[in-house]
């Protein structure tokens, strides 16, 4: 036994080393969780749906996102027109109104001078 494992020692540490490789997202996860003080995944460990957390808000390109909005809206309304959801249909057709609509506010810089 201790002859074979001294004469594959280079094939064992690569498939030790594959695996590794292969599951280090799910390990990375789990020493996270260990370091937040259980066993349980560390994203897991926040309640859900509470009023008290606030979910953080994503940055927004102006007109790129936009358009993807404009088109979810419109994906949206066409499920709920297969659907017939009649009262789903008006409120996207009145979401897709007001994005096609608005113009983005100018955002203001402000440039001091910094003097020596």
């Amino acid at each position: 036994m201790i002859s074979w494992i001294q004469e594959n020692i280079q094939s064992i540490l690569v498939a030790i080393g594959a695996a590794v490789v292969l599951f280090y997202p799910q390990i990375k996860k789990q020493l996270e969780a260990l370091k937040a003080g259980g066993g349980e995944d560390a994203s897991k460990s926040k309640p859900n749906n509470c009023c008290c957390c606030e979910a953080d808000e994503p940055d927004y390109d102006d007109e790129a996102d936009k358009s993807d909005w404009v088109v979810t809206t419109m994906k949206t309304r066409a499920y709920c027109a297969d659907h017939r959801l009649d009262e789903g249909v008006e409120l996207c057709e009145k979401l897709v109104s007001v994005l096609v609509a608005s113009k983005p506010k100018a955002r203001s810089v402000t440039v001091t001078q910094v003097s020596r």
